[in-house]
């Protein structure tokens, strides 16, 4: 596996994580490696790949890579989320799942399901986005 190094935008403190390998003993090899984005080699990240490369590599050494870490990122339509997520997944080779929220989909649709919590077996990176919901004004 090829180590990737995710700089810190201050200059001290990189982080250097190791790219995913998935072997095609895994049962579903067929579908998480159609799920590994291409690299974007236009990118340009602002340093939200760093951040959440710190929150991967305390994952790795605090729970030893046990325990699933559900992040949400928050910010206005067209700031880059997804692409920021997806990237990173790209640069790690891990499979993508994007899932939109939307008023079809409960989140009794989401608990339990081996995409979202892995199986030991692999590592899945997923985004989930939620709409923006309508306010009432008065």
């Amino acid at each position: 596996m090829a180590d990737q190094n995710f700089k810190n935008p201050n200059g001290k403190g990189d982080v250097t994580l190791k790219e995913c390998k998935l072997t095609k003993s895994i049962n579903d090899y067929d579908s998480r490696s159609e799920r590994i984005p291409d690299v974007d080699k236009n990118y340009v990240d602002f340093g939200i790949q760093f951040k959440l490369a710190q929150i991967i590599e305390s994952k790795e050494k605090t729970f030893d890579n046990e325990i699933p870490i559900h992040i949400a990122l928050k910010g206005h339509m067209g700031t880059g989320k997804d692409h920021d997520i997806e990237q990173l997944a790209a640069k790690l080779k891990y499979p993508y799942y994007r899932i939109p929220l939307s008023g079809e989909v409960r989140d009794v649709t989401l608990l339990g399901s081996v995409q979202l919590y892995g199986d030991g077996v692999g590592l899945s990176l997923i985004h989930i986005s939620e709409p923006t919901r309508p306010r009432l004004i008065s």
